[in-house]
């Protein structure tokens, strides 16, 4: 019943377009338009024209996962375990202010066009086994130095298998040729990567972004 504002980044926006429970988005072109200090000091300031905020800054990366360069990085691993062993899918429902909703999964949503060319994509493709291959994740160290290597064997194993390779324009420089691979890094938006995931035989890919 409530009108429904998301605060968010421009990427994440994109993510989460044509959801059909969300009325209005507040956006930010750069993470850095809010100095990280003065964050709060906005939040309170925003919220003060809702009825309800919900506030899901950290609710994983931060709590569930110990962020080098902070004191609980170097906890032992039974500290870990006790406090960040839980469902990300689950916390985060919990912090939204619904700890019964356990077990629910992310939705996303497509318009028909965007069904359309997903379904056409892969029109010639319906023999093969296809493996969409996500090259990094949110961050440089999240990728895996070894990807063309793998698909090199594949290729010589399986000659009904098919690469693409998506990310964004920075993980052009990870992409690689081969008779198997169709390169798509810098090509695809994020929103048509995460269609093809709908569709594809496999997916690959580092943590955050695609794998999420």
């Amino acid at each position: 019943g409530y009108y429904v504002v998301v605060n968010t980044h421009e990427k994440a926006a994109d993510v989460l377009k044509e959801n059909p429970n969300i009325d209005e988005f507040i956006i930010h072109k750069q993470s850095s338009d809010i100095p990280y200090e003065e964050l709060d000091e906005y939040w309170n300031f925003l919220g003060e024209g809702f009825e309800k905020v919900v506030n899901l800054t950290k609710t994983c990366e931060g709590t569930l996962i110990k962020v080098e360069g902070s004191p609980d990085y170097f906890w032992p691993k039974e500290q870990r375990h006790e406090e960040c062993n839980f469902n990300f899918q689950d916390r985060v429902m919990e912090c939204a202010g619904y700890p019964d909703a356990k077990g629910t999964v992310p939705e996303l949503y497509f318009s028909e066009h965007e069904e359309f060319l997903g379904k056409l994509f892969m029109k010639n493709r319906q023999k093969k086994f296809v493996i969409l291959w996500s090259l990094s994740g949110s961050g440089f160290h999240k990728t895996y130095p070894w990807s063309e290597y793998v698909v090199g064997e594949i290729a010589m194993r399986y000659k009904d298998a098919e690469v693409i390779t998506v990310g964004d324009d920075s993980c052009r420089i990870l992409e690689w040729q081969n008779p198997i691979t169709t390169n798509k890094a810098g090509v695809w938006t994020t929103r048509q990567s995460f269609l093809i995931t709908k569709y594809a035989s496999l997916v690959i890919g580092a943590d955050t972004g695609l794998m999420n």
